[in-house]
């Protein structure tokens, strides 16, 4: 594989998309077993980062492995400069912080330290038609059809997920909890 396209020093700017993980230096180590852990004090030289996250570029067409294959088979990982992490999206922030890593596309600006085109490699199109089928069966809003969801999905918590839109917690509860009592109102069609 050759590192010229994946590299972020190769050139200032990546024009091309690439497939994106961004992980956790620090892993609960209380989940790891003996050497796993010594496999990680062995390599620590590696793992400063100002930030406490390390990225490693990849082709897109591993989008569908698991980010431990895709960090497995990095063969080099980077820090994650703190503008870096800064211009990533609420929604990608947040899955950083709740679970410790993120896969998703984007280009990555090596002067500036920015990701742009950020974007998630899981289909959203499930969403789109759940959404709109809530919409027109029920009557409802789009902000509460996609709170339901979300919500429902187990993705996110409230609280992240308001976060996220930028609204109250107790907004995207009343809209997930309109929706769902809605739908035990009406017989199912």
């Amino acid at each position: 594989m050759s590192h010229s396209s994946s590299d972020p020093d190769s050139t200032s700017r990546t024009d091309s998309l690439q497939l994106m993980l961004v992980h956790s230096v620090f892993p609960d180590v209380d989940q790891l077993d003996d050497d796993t852990v010594a496999k990680l004090l062995d390599g620590r030289d590696q793992l400063g980062s100002e930030t406490g996250y390390l990225m490693c570029f990849t082709d897109l067409k591993h989008s569908r492995l698991h980010p431990h294959s895709i960090s497995d088979m990095a063969d080099e990982k980077y820090p994650v400069p703190r503008p870096a992490l800064e211009s990533l999206p609420p929604h990608i922030e947040a899955e950083l912080e709740q679970g410790g890593e993120s896969m998703f596309f984007a280009r990555y600006d090596r002067d500036s330290h920015e990701f742009y085109d950020v974007a998630l490699p899981t289909d959203q199109s499930d969403y789109i038609e759940k959404a709109a089928e809530l919409m027109t069966r029920l009557d409802c809003s789009l902000p509460e059809a996609l709170d339901y969801i979300v919500l429902e999905s187990g993705e996110y918590s409230p609280k992240t997920w308001s976060s996220i839109r930028d609204v109250r917690e107790r907004q995207v509860k009343a809209n997930a909890d309109a929706v769902r009592d809605n739908l035990h109102d009406r017989p199912s069609e």
